[in-house]
Protein backbone atom coordinates (compact mmCIF):
# COMPACT_ATOMS: atom_id res chain seq x y z
CA UNK A 1 0.00 0.00 0.00
CA UNK A 2 1.68 3.41 -0.85
CA UNK A 3 1.03 6.50 0.06
CA UNK A 4 -0.36 9.01 -2.85
CA UNK A 5 1.92 10.39 -5.03
CA UNK A 6 1.94 13.29 -7.03
CA UNK A 7 5.01 14.09 -7.78
CA UNK A 8 7.09 15.07 -11.18
CA UNK A 9 10.70 15.43 -11.98
CA UNK A 10 13.54 15.63 -9.70
CA UNK A 11 17.24 17.14 -10.02
CA UNK A 12 19.52 13.99 -9.73
CA UNK A 13 23.38 14.09 -9.63
CA UNK A 14 25.86 12.60 -12.64
CA UNK A 15 26.01 8.85 -13.77
CA UNK A 16 29.39 8.17 -12.33
CA UNK A 17 28.26 9.12 -9.08
CA UNK A 18 25.01 7.05 -8.59
CA UNK A 19 26.54 4.33 -10.88
CA UNK A 20 29.71 3.97 -7.96
CA UNK A 21 26.94 4.68 -4.77
CA UNK A 22 25.36 1.46 -5.62
CA UNK A 23 27.50 -1.11 -4.54
CA UNK A 24 26.01 -5.04 -4.25
CA UNK A 25 27.64 -8.36 -3.11
CA UNK A 26 28.08 -10.05 -6.31
CA UNK A 27 28.85 -13.38 -7.32
CA UNK A 28 26.55 -16.23 -6.54
CA UNK A 29 23.31 -14.79 -6.79
CA UNK A 30 21.60 -14.46 -3.67
CA UNK A 31 18.21 -13.52 -2.48
CA UNK A 32 19.50 -11.27 0.59
CA UNK A 33 22.41 -9.64 -1.36
CA UNK A 34 23.39 -6.62 0.33
CA UNK A 35 22.00 -3.40 -0.17
CA UNK A 36 24.22 -0.31 -0.21
CA UNK A 37 23.43 2.86 -1.75
CA UNK A 38 24.35 6.93 -1.22
CA UNK A 39 23.49 9.67 -3.78
CA UNK A 40 22.80 13.41 -3.31
CA UNK A 41 19.99 14.86 -5.33
CA UNK A 42 18.00 18.40 -5.41
CA UNK A 43 14.49 18.32 -4.94
CA UNK A 44 12.21 20.17 -7.12
CA UNK A 45 11.56 22.93 -4.60
CA UNK A 46 15.24 23.07 -4.26
CA UNK A 47 16.33 21.33 -1.36
CA UNK A 48 19.46 18.94 -1.06
CA UNK A 49 18.44 15.53 -0.16
CA UNK A 50 20.68 12.39 0.43
CA UNK A 51 18.99 9.09 -0.62
CA UNK A 52 20.77 5.94 1.07
CA UNK A 53 20.22 2.62 2.24
CA UNK A 54 18.67 2.18 5.93
CA UNK A 55 20.92 0.33 8.60
CA UNK A 56 19.69 -1.09 11.74
CA UNK A 57 19.83 2.45 13.85
CA UNK A 58 16.98 3.29 11.22
CA UNK A 59 14.33 1.15 12.63
CA UNK A 60 12.89 3.11 15.43
CA UNK A 61 12.03 5.95 12.57
CA UNK A 62 11.33 3.21 9.74
CA UNK A 63 8.49 1.77 11.59
CA UNK A 64 7.21 5.54 12.80
CA UNK A 65 6.66 5.77 9.00
CA UNK A 66 4.85 2.43 8.63
CA UNK A 67 2.86 3.42 11.51
CA UNK A 68 1.48 6.89 10.02
CA UNK A 69 1.22 5.00 6.36
CA UNK A 70 -1.40 2.53 8.30
CA UNK A 71 -3.18 6.17 10.38
CA UNK A 72 -3.34 7.99 6.52
CA UNK A 73 -5.44 4.84 5.37
CA UNK A 74 -7.17 3.92 8.04
CA UNK A 75 -5.76 0.79 8.94
CA UNK A 76 -4.18 1.29 12.46
CA UNK A 77 -6.01 -2.25 13.26
CA UNK A 78 -4.21 -4.05 10.14
CA UNK A 79 -0.94 -3.13 11.45
CA UNK A 80 0.26 -6.03 12.87
CA UNK A 81 3.88 -5.59 12.93
CA UNK A 82 6.09 -3.63 15.91
CA UNK A 83 9.18 -1.80 15.48
CA UNK A 84 11.19 -5.07 16.99
CA UNK A 85 9.75 -7.26 14.16
CA UNK A 86 10.24 -4.31 11.65
CA UNK A 87 13.81 -4.78 12.87
CA UNK A 88 14.46 -8.63 13.17
CA UNK A 89 13.47 -8.95 9.71
CA UNK A 90 15.74 -6.05 8.64
CA UNK A 91 18.23 -7.79 10.20
CA UNK A 92 17.58 -10.97 8.86
CA UNK A 93 17.86 -9.85 4.94
CA UNK A 94 13.37 -9.95 4.60
CA UNK A 95 13.35 -6.67 3.26
CA UNK A 96 15.54 -3.50 1.92
CA UNK A 97 14.96 0.09 2.02
CA UNK A 98 15.84 3.20 0.27
CA UNK A 99 15.80 6.06 3.24
CA UNK A 100 14.93 9.68 1.75
CA UNK A 101 16.61 12.71 3.96
CA UNK A 102 17.65 15.71 4.03
CA UNK A 103 21.26 16.98 3.18
CA UNK A 104 21.52 19.27 5.58
CA UNK A 105 20.27 18.01 9.24
CA UNK A 106 20.02 14.21 8.27
CA UNK A 107 16.50 14.23 8.77
CA UNK A 108 14.46 11.11 7.63
CA UNK A 109 11.44 12.46 4.86
CA UNK A 110 10.67 9.42 3.26
CA UNK A 111 11.62 5.81 2.56
CA UNK A 112 10.80 2.96 0.20
CA UNK A 113 10.93 -0.80 1.31
CA UNK A 114 11.19 -3.30 -1.56
CA UNK A 115 12.07 -7.00 -1.53
CA UNK A 116 13.78 -9.44 -3.76
CA UNK A 117 11.25 -11.40 -5.45
CA UNK A 118 11.40 -14.32 -8.15
CA UNK A 119 8.80 -15.76 -9.97
CA UNK A 120 9.54 -19.39 -11.49
CA UNK A 121 8.01 -17.98 -15.35
CA UNK A 122 10.43 -14.56 -15.31
CA UNK A 123 12.82 -14.66 -12.86
CA UNK A 124 13.71 -12.27 -10.71
CA UNK A 125 12.05 -8.91 -9.76
CA UNK A 126 11.79 -6.28 -7.37
CA UNK A 127 8.43 -5.65 -5.07
CA UNK A 128 7.93 -2.36 -3.38
CA UNK A 129 6.36 -2.60 -0.77
CA UNK A 130 5.92 0.38 0.68
CA UNK A 131 6.58 4.19 -0.75
CA UNK A 132 6.71 6.85 1.95
CA UNK A 133 7.02 10.76 1.35
CA UNK A 134 6.04 13.13 4.78
CA UNK A 135 3.55 15.36 3.82
CA UNK A 136 5.66 18.36 4.10
CA UNK A 137 7.41 17.43 1.28
CA UNK A 138 5.24 15.66 -1.04
CA UNK A 139 5.29 17.53 -5.05
CA UNK A 140 8.39 18.39 -4.81
CA UNK A 141 9.37 15.48 -7.45
CA UNK A 142 10.84 12.72 -4.51
CA UNK A 143 8.71 9.81 -5.71
CA UNK A 144 9.19 10.33 -8.88
CA UNK A 145 13.33 10.29 -7.99
CA UNK A 146 12.67 7.31 -5.43
CA UNK A 147 10.89 5.57 -8.04
CA UNK A 148 13.88 6.10 -10.76
CA UNK A 149 16.63 5.10 -8.73
CA UNK A 150 14.62 1.81 -7.70
CA UNK A 151 14.39 0.99 -11.63
CA UNK A 152 18.43 1.11 -11.61
CA UNK A 153 18.46 -0.83 -8.48
CA UNK A 154 16.37 -3.68 -10.11
CA UNK A 155 18.58 -3.73 -13.37
CA UNK A 156 21.52 -3.91 -11.13
CA UNK A 157 20.01 -6.77 -9.38
CA UNK A 158 19.57 -8.77 -12.55
CA UNK A 159 15.57 -7.46 -12.82
CA UNK A 160 13.71 -6.72 -15.37
CA UNK A 161 10.40 -6.30 -13.62
CA UNK A 162 8.79 -4.48 -10.35
CA UNK A 163 5.93 -4.66 -8.61
CA UNK A 164 4.02 -2.98 -6.57
CA UNK A 165 0.39 -1.80 -5.46
CA UNK A 166 -1.74 1.25 -4.43
CA UNK A 167 -4.91 1.26 -2.79
CA UNK A 168 -7.81 1.20 -5.86
CA UNK A 169 -9.36 4.01 -4.46
CA UNK A 170 -6.09 5.96 -4.50
CA UNK A 171 -6.92 7.97 -8.12
CA UNK A 172 -3.99 10.45 -7.50
CA UNK A 173 -1.15 7.73 -7.14
CA UNK A 174 -3.16 5.97 -10.12
CA UNK A 175 -2.03 8.79 -12.14
CA UNK A 176 1.16 9.06 -10.85
CA UNK A 177 2.21 5.47 -11.60
CA UNK A 178 0.83 5.49 -14.82
CA UNK A 179 1.48 8.62 -16.71
CA UNK A 180 4.95 9.65 -14.89
CA UNK A 181 6.51 6.10 -14.06
CA UNK A 182 4.68 4.39 -17.58
CA UNK A 183 3.88 1.34 -14.82
CA UNK A 184 0.19 -0.71 -16.16
CA UNK A 185 -2.32 -2.45 -14.00
CA UNK A 186 -2.66 -5.88 -12.74
CA UNK A 187 -6.21 -7.51 -11.78
CA UNK A 188 -6.00 -6.36 -8.30
CA UNK A 189 -7.55 -7.87 -4.71
CA UNK A 190 -8.57 -6.76 -1.37
CA UNK A 191 -9.03 -2.97 -2.81
CA UNK A 192 -5.59 -3.12 -4.49
CA UNK A 193 -4.39 -2.18 -8.11
CA UNK A 194 -1.21 -4.05 -8.91
CA UNK A 195 1.21 -1.77 -10.89
CA UNK A 196 3.94 -3.78 -13.19
CA UNK A 197 6.97 -2.10 -15.27
CA UNK A 198 8.08 -5.19 -17.70
CA UNK A 199 10.69 -5.30 -19.10
CA UNK A 200 14.86 -3.89 -19.09
CA UNK A 201 13.76 -1.25 -21.84
CA UNK A 202 11.13 0.21 -19.58
CA UNK A 203 13.20 -0.08 -16.08
CA UNK A 204 16.35 1.64 -18.51
CA UNK A 205 14.02 4.41 -19.81
CA UNK A 206 12.45 5.39 -16.30
CA UNK A 207 16.43 4.87 -14.50
CA UNK A 208 18.17 6.98 -16.84
CA UNK A 209 17.18 10.17 -15.27
CA UNK A 210 18.35 8.79 -12.09
CA UNK A 211 21.46 8.01 -14.11
CA UNK A 212 21.91 10.98 -15.59
CA UNK A 213 21.64 10.13 -19.14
Amino acid sequence: MLASQTTVLATVGSAAALIGALMLTRGRVQRHARFHWRSEHVSDSGVKVVLRSACMSDMKTLFAQIYALAVLHEEEDELLTTEASIASAFAAGSFHCLLITLAATGEVIGSAIFQDSFRTWSGPSLYLQDLIVDADHRGNGLGTLVMRTLAAVALARGCDRMFWESHASNQKAHSFYATTIGAETLTGVHQLLTWKLIGADKLTALSRAALGA
